[in-house]
């Protein structure tokens, strides 16, 4: 069972099955405080954008989570992109849903156009399957940009760390800012061609990998409850960005449609992903 909050930026707020659940139920306060926890998207932006690039916002007051997140040093007011705040556009059924968000939308007075900072138009389908969850999301826009999934997925109680597995990654990896070969004691697997890291998901994590070559890319956490695996029909463009703060009961595998995206390229990028759990 999936289900989406179209009104409030296509979040995926419960992802299950047989009534197991794969989000983190326990994020649910990070959505209410400023749309982020559970199953947020990314787009048009990342974040961290530079403080020139920021737009204007009139009527601050009537978003209520801009104060709350400038109280914590945040500048940008709409952190990831527009796409996970304001409402799409939508028509579902029973196992499908598509939906469309635009800049000339209009949210609390303001255009989506205006908010964001340039024109776009994002749009997400995504179907419910006796596999999993597929989904496709595309973004359109006046400005270079991007698009991804930070969803996050619940590692439960643990008696041992939970392990990470990527596929189709090259052995090497980003955090804050500098490149690092593969730690020692992650294990490599697969071939030289294509790839396959594990390493235990210990202390805290924003780490991003890129994709060895174009292809199908996998990334799966294991705990003792369950696996959860998210699989991505990648480019040279796409990463993923792997984020768990330490101790906490979640891990965001994030698929993302730019090598690099603080600095995107492109104007016009997609994701296709499949994600799906086993007990």
């Amino acid at each position: 069972q999936a289900v989406f909050v179209p009104d409030a930026g296509m979040n995926l707020i419960s992802l299950s099955k047989n009534q197991q659940e794969c989000i983190d139920i326990k994020t649910m306060n990070l959505f209410f405080d400023r749309y982020a926890g559970l199953g947020a998207c990314i787009g048009p932006h990342f974040h961290h954008r530079k403080d020139k690039d920021l737009p204007p916002v009139k009527h601050v007051d009537r978003f209520s989570h801009i104060s709350r997140v400038a109280a914590r040093g945040v500048k940008d007011p709409f952190s990831h992109g527009l796409g996970r705040y304001a409402p799409w556009k939508y028509c579902a059924d029973v196992s499908s849903i598509y939906a469309i968000q635009q800049g000339r939308d209009l949210w609390k007075g303001s255009s989506l156009r205006d908010l964001e900072g340039q024109d776009y138009q994002m749009t997400y389908r995504a179907k419910l399957t006796d596999d999993g969850l597929h989904i496709s999301l595309d973004v359109c826009s006046e400005y270079p940009s991007v698009c991804g999934l930070h969803y996050y997925y619940r590692l439960g109680e643990q008696i041992v760390s939970p392990s990470i597995r990527l596929h189709n990654v090259q052995p090497r990896y980003l955090f804050r800012g500098n490149v690092y070969p593969l730690d020692e004691g992650w294990v490599l697997e697969g071939t030289a061609d294509v790839p396959e890291v594990q390493f235990p998901l210990e202390g805290a994590w924003d780490h991003r990998f890129w994709v060895k070559q174009p292809g199908r890319s996998h990334a799966s956490v294991a705990t003792h409850e369950q696996r959860i695996s998210v699989c991505l029909n990648m480019d040279e463009d796409h990463c993923w960005q792997i984020y768990h703060p330490h101790e906490e009961t979640f891990v965001c595998l994030e698929p993302i449609s730019s090598h690099d995206p603080q600095t995107p390229t492109k104007n016009q990028s997609s994701l296709e992903v499949w994600i799906s759990c086993l007990h």
